[in-house]
């Protein structure tokens, strides 16, 4: 998982070339910290083809405010640069969180 903020967004997001699972998170939020694991697992399973990218909604406040997270965990899929889809607010298991990309992306993992 990558850490972004506003100094690499552009380019590890919207420049980026394949898909990308950005999430709005923060270290005070259990909701968050309990999310954290299954990402690490999707990153460890699927790292190769879809890039995990973390934003700290605390720090990088000019970002929350642009795609319009209002409650954290927030997870947004992109591919190529374009927002596809944003799963809703709160923290998701392995499993779903591959049954999103895979119906989203129509792909198979």
């Amino acid at each position: 998982m990558l850490s972004v903020d506003e100094v690499n967004f552009d380019a590890e997001v919207i420049d980026a070339t394949g898909p990308v699972l950005l999430v709005f998170m923060a270290d005070w939020c259990p909701a968050c910290q309990a999310y954290k694991p299954q990402l690490e697992l999707f990153t460890e399973r699927h790292g190769d083809k879809v890039k995990v990218c973390i934003v700290d909604a605390d720090v990088s406040v000019a970002i929350k405010q642009y795609y319009g997270v209002m409650d954290i965990p927030s997870t947004f899929l992109f591919l190529n640069g374009e927002e596809k889809r944003e799963l809703q607010s709160g923290g998701w298991d392995y499993e779903y969180i591959v049954e999103f990309v895979e119906h989203v992306l129509e792909i198979k993992l």
